[in-house]
């Protein structure tokens, strides 16, 4: 990878990732980027590490004051004869239950059963070389003095520590894990595996979400997460899905058609930067109550196909950077109700050549359009099909 090649990528992360916050910065090539809360670090070894102008160097490019770390330095005692980095830091592990010990942790009486006590887990910190773990839906936990079997309720495995990086790679839940609503009161923030960097593979087919209202940010800025189960989740309480898999760069394809969406009101950046995605299932998808749907597909460079001709949109007030950069060629919204939206700034520019609207298409209450179309402007708009 060459050295301009690098500082394009740099640029296009940080891009994906502008749901995560509001600061604004420039990079040192002026490309505009919206700062997330912790760093990315990118390696190069082996034959890439070949084209660097100087491999020697270790160079940090700062973005509104966010470290991007990419080093260049390869120690000859990790590349083998074919140039590949030292196959043991690849290698699969077995998954190892985890314990009490292994978590900061928080224990308080059931949010419905004072006698059954919850252990409630906020942050891991077990060894970093334990990388593949599995939690379970109980953990022996001292509790008024006494050693009880209480139950696991997961709140986040990394808190985005600037100290400490998170390690872990696959994580494995057991059935009747129940994911942290806001009953349980901690002094924690719940986090889920935001800025997780490291891992790659989640299942969470058995976990209990009921009563869970807030799902934003469950997964955003995993860059290196593969494969996410979800497919058990309870989502009828939702409201907020806000940036939910934003920055998932190697996501390929993402089955959420189990989704109940019906009490969600925010949508906005929920896919944006899956710059993987291919092939993205949201067909159960009831978007009547949402209000934001901003840059929820922006970034999705590879999605080339979506169905969302069965969107209700009449309640939408803000489709800003809705596919912006986006890898639809052709997008059918013959199903949007615009009335009500007031923002369209950005929505289309990218790939997409032609737009299929119908009469709810209306722009009577639009306060802003700015670059709502690359040049070719309201020519992109056809009748429906």
């Amino acid at each position: 990878m060459k050295m301009k090649e690098i500082k394009r990528v740099i640029a296009l992360t940080m891009a994906a990732v502008l749901s995560l916050s509001g600061f604004t910065g420039q990079l040192a090539g002026g490309n505009e980027v919206y700062a997330a809360q912790d760093a990315v670090a990118i390696s190069v070894s082996g034959d890439e590490a070949a084209d660097i102008d100087d491999p020697s160097e270790e160079e940090t490019y700062d973005a509104a004051g966010v470290g991007l770390d990419i080093d260049f330095n390869t120690d000859a005692s990790d590349i083998d004869a074919d140039g590949a980095q030292d196959e043991l830091l690849y290698s699969e592990r077995t998954p190892e239950y985890t314990t009490a010990a292994e978590w900061d942790y928080t224990v308080s009486g059931n949010s419905t059963d004072s006698s059954a006590p919850i252990i409630i887990l906020n942050e891991y910190i077990g060894p970093e070389d334990k990388t593949d773990i599995i939690i379970p839906a109980h953990m022996d936990v001292e509790f008024e003095e006494t050693v009880v079997e209480a139950q696991v309720v997961f709140g986040g495995l990394y808190t985005y520590r600037m100290d400490k990086a998170c390690t872990v790679k696959n994580v494995t839940f057991e059935d009747g894990v129940r994911l942290r609503d806001n009953t349980i009161v901690s002094a924690y923030p719940t986090t889920f595996f935001n800025w997780c960097t490291s891992l790659e593979s989640v299942d969470m087919s058995g976990v209990d979400t009921t009563g869970v209202t807030d799902m934003s940010n469950m997964f955003a800025s995993c860059v290196n997460l593969k494969s996410v189960d979800v497919s058990g989740f309870d989502t009828s309480s939702v409201t907020n899905m806000s940036a939910m898999f934003a920055s998932c760069m190697c996501l390929r394809s993402l089955d959420l058609s189990g989704f109940n969406t019906a009490s969600v009101t925010d949508m906005s950046f929920m896919f944006s930067g899956c710059n993987d995605l291919k092939d993205l299932d949201i067909s159960g998808f009831n978007t009547s109550g949402v209000i934001n749907m901003s840059g929820m597909f922006s970034a999705c460079w590879s999605l080339k196909s979506l169905d969302i001709s069965h969107f209700d949109t009449s309640n939408v007030t803000d489709m800003s950077n809705m596919f912006d950069a986006a890898g639809m060629k052709i997008l059918d919204i013959g199903s949007f109700d615009t009335s009500k939206v007031e923002n369209m700034d950005y929505m289309f520019p990218g790939n997409v050549k032609t737009i299929y609207v119908s009469d709810k298409f209306t722009m009577r209450n639009v306060t802003s359009c700015r670059d709502m179309f690359d040049e070719e402007g309201s020519e992109l708009l056809v009748g429906g099909k």
